[in-house]
């Protein structure tokens, strides 16, 4: 039967042992718990799929579980101590008792009848005396409890981490768990990204573009995706990147395709997807294409054959007819500027052979009308939905019917006549196909409430007829139109102060019509005529005064200097300015008389139109300014241009 003090110290050795076995579990839980996170995070962050890579991963799961077996575990499962080593331990934490404890566990071992022990009695008396001075002692005090409960609470914390994280992503844990126990298995990670092709065509006609749509079903494409593609009869595989249009999607477009090829796609982490065939086939193939443009009626243009290049007047309808290489169901027409097909209704024979487009007379509710430049052409829609494109193309330049243009040049300006004039009206009316007619617009002060009144100026016979002549060397028709306007014919009585605002319309066949600039006539009294003759006389002599005065200040300045350059023979630079100040004032001569219209001679002849105009009777006056008009177109024929060219070359050569 053990004693007292054994029972003590070897129940203080059972705890020892179960604190150390404590310690060296949650020590090796701890451990392995974190190998198995951290290669369940590699392999879920990188996706692993190589085999290899995968046990070799779980192989250091293992050997970290060994290791730590090896480390914590076993230690604290092979933990022996005897009673006399366990008391010398309990006396370093009791130095008051001394090697009493220790003594008397040695005492308590040796038999009654050892006789290297010594006296029974005295070891009695030793174990009694210990035991009356060990009893106030609490043993299981020398026990240190810090370490197994820090590996505890690491073996807990650790064990937590792992179940957060378990239970934030189960699926995730789950399969992180099977691929590390199985890593030979067949479990894949759910792929990050997983690239498909939308949109993209199997079968395509051959010379055609392939257009590849690429996009991530899963969001984002990976920075380095590429698509490849193996020609057939070819090993080499050829990759190309894609042309990223946004984050989302990108595309491949291969020119000109003849042969079949495959294709895929990888990139991130989807580097698995299957390759994917492409078929070329013949196209149907258009083997005959006749056109016909049809002009809009009005214009007179004649029916021509549509080619390559053709200008085209707006409005010109367009028949087609062909056949083709192989049955289609559907010809769609097609143009440059609109990926859409125009809604115009080409017909296909029941054959699936020929196909039509009626124009002119003949055309349908949606037939091809020419509105505006574009390159068209046919598409050709097989039974089985394959695409080919005509080998015509018709590159149409639209030309727009415009308006006739209308240059109103008599009278030039406002007008103040009689009630008795006659107003000389011409116009220069020109369009770029035919004028159909041309009237003088006008509206009557005293009159307001009939609006605009129309006296008709000019009237074509029949429209105009371009037989054999093509619309890109048509120069159009321009008319030269005079009218006498007889103010005294119109209806009504016409009192000073009436007025006439009017202008020229003409129109042409579509019918496109243009209007000149507007002109004001203010009838006056015979009265307010003559005062405005004599004013306008008037004018005419002051400004015949300002030409005399700057001829004689530019006779004067030549005068003086041929006099200087006798008697020095030299120029001067002052005399240099001199001669160029004449010969501005030469030019100044020039302009009153002739230039512009504000001119002597263009003031002569206004005020003798208005005198034919009113139909004044005044001999005197006709004859004195036709006197001075002749006078001055003379000088302007001969002696002024004679004087300006002298005081140019003069200049020329003081220079």
């Amino acid at each position: 039967m053990l004693h007292p003090l054994q029972k003590q110290v070897r129940a203080v050795g059972a705890r020892a042992h179960r604190l150390l076995f404590q310690q060296g579990v949650a020590r090796f839980a701890a451990m392995v718990v974190s190998a198995v996170l951290l290669a369940g995070l590699i392999d879920y962050t990188c996706r692993i799929s190589d085999t290899g890579v995968r046990v070799i991963l779980s192989l250091s799961v293992v050997a970290v579980a060994v290791w730590a077996a090896y480390w914590f575990v076993q230690p604290a499962w092979r933990f022996r101590i005897s009673d006399v080593a366990l008391a010398r331990r309990i006396e370093q934490h009791l130095p008051d008792c001394g090697d009493r404890l220790s003594s008397t566990m040695e005492f308590l071992q040796q038999t009654e009848d050892d006789p290297t022990a010594g006296s029974p009695e005295l070891r009695r008396a030793v174990v009694a005396e210990a035991t009356a001075r060990l009893a106030e002692y609490d043993f299981g005090a020398c026990l240190d409890r810090s370490r197994a409960t820090k590996a505890t609470v690491m073996a807990v914390g650790v064990c937590l981490v792992a179940a957060l994280i378990g239970g934030w992503n189960t699926t995730a844990s789950g399969l992180a768990l099977k691929r590390m126990v199985i890593p030979w298995g067949s479990e894949d990670w759910p792929r990050r990204h997983e690239l498909k092709f939308q949109d993209t065509p199997h079968r395509l006609a051959a010379g055609q573009d392939f257009v590849a749509t690429l996009v991530d079903a899963n969001g984002a494409l990976p920075d380095d995706v590429v698509v490849e593609y193996r020609v057939e009869g070819r090993s080499q595989i050829d990759v190309e990147p894609p042309v990223v249009l946004s984050k989302n999607v990108a595309e491949l477009r291969l020119t000109n395709v003849t042969k079949n090829f495959q294709f895929r796609a990888r990139g991130g982490d989807d580097q698995a997807m299957n390759w994917q065939d492409l078929e070329i086939v013949e196209p149907p193939r258009t083997v005959s294409v006749s056109t016909r443009i049809d002009p809009p009626v009005y214009s007179g243009l004649p029916v021509e054959e549509l080619a390559a290049t053709t200008r085209v007047l707006i409005g010109s309808k367009i028949g087609i007819r062909g056949q083709v290489t192989k049955p289609v169901r559907q010809v769609l027409l097609r143009r440059e500027s609109d990926e859409r097909p125009l809604d115009v209704e080409v017909q296909v024979g029941a054959d699936g052979l020929s196909f039509w487009l009626p124009g002119g007379d003949e055309a349908t509710n949606t037939p091809w009308e020419i509105a505006e430049s574009d390159t068209f052409w046919l598409d050709l829609v097989d039974t089985e939905g394959l695409v080919g494109r005509s080998e015509q193309q018709w590159e149409v330049r639209a030309i727009k019917d415009l308006a006739p243009s209308v240059a109103l040049e008599k009278p030039a300006g406002p007008k103040f006549l009689t009630a008795e004039a006659n107003v000389p009206i011409a116009a220069l009316v020109k369009d770029d196909l035919g004028i159909a007619s041309a009237e003088l617009v006008y509206v009557r002060s005293d009159q307001t409430d009939v609006g605009e009144q129309v006296v008709e100026l000019y009237r074509a016979e029949h429209p105009p007829d371009f037989a054999g002549q093509d619309l890109a060397v048509l120069t159009g028709e321009s008319r030269d139109i005079q009218y006498q306007w007889e103010l005294n014919a119109l209806p009504g009585t016409l009192t000073a102060g009436t007025q006439f605002d009017f202008y020229v319309r003409a129109r042409d066949y579509k019918p496109n019509a243009g209007e000149s600039g507007s002109r004001r006539i203010t009838i006056i009294s015979i009265d307010e005529l003559e005062d405005r003759v004599a004013a306008r006389q008037s004018t005419i002599l002051g400004q015949l005064a300002e030409v005399l005065r700057l001829q004689h200040a530019a006779r004067t300045q030549t005068e003086s200097l041929q006099v200087q350059l006798v008697e020095t023979k030299v120029i001067a630079s002052t005399d240099v300015d001199q001669l160029q100040s004449a010969e501005l004032n030469q030019r100044s001569v020039t302009r009153l008389l002739t230039s512009g219209s504000d001119s002597v001679v263009a003031r002569i002849r206004e005020v003798l139109e208005d005198l034919n105009a009113n139909r004044v009777d005044r001999p005197e006056v006709y004859r004195k300014l036709r006197e001075i008009l002749d006078v001055v177109n003379g000088m302007a024929r001969q002696e002024i241009p004679a004087v300006q060219r002298e005081l140019i070359g003069s200049l020329k050569v003081a220079r």
